[in-house]
């Protein structure tokens, strides 16, 4: 009688565990989902970063040698942008404007403009 009362009171507490572990198990995200969010985070911090760039001309845009092709479009396409929307943008440390009649220039030190 105490054998039949000791095995039903382990076997209740053992599926009384499996039910806590399955309820309350916290699930380790796997490599595919972390990659994923990884890249939504990547995505949204470049996107900010771009908004930032177009919202002030005196902002530096850095093209540099290691810059893929398509990294490279990106920034030349918001330094397009905002010559067009400013008249200046700042590309490489050199500040370039455009005149009323879309040509692009750079002040030289005798303050003299240098058409590009």
């Amino acid at each position: 009688m105490a054998f039949k009362l000791i095995s039903s009171l382990s076997l209740l507490l053992f599926f009384a565990y499996a039910i806590k572990r399955m309820i309350f198990s916290t699930r380790k995200p796997n490599s595919i989902n972390r990659l994923r969010k990884e890249n939504q985070f990547r995505s949204k911090a470049k996107e900010s970063y771009s908004n930032f760039l177009m919202l002030d001309p005196d902002h530096d845009i850095k093209m540099e040698t290691w810059n893929n092709e398509h990294e490279l479009r990106e920034k030349a396409d918001i330094h397009r942008a905002r010559l067009n929307k400013f008249g200046s943008s700042r590309l490489n440390g050199e500040i370039l404007y455009m005149d009323k009649s879309g040509l692009i220039y750079k002040i030289s030190s005798t303050n003299t403009r240098m058409y590009l």
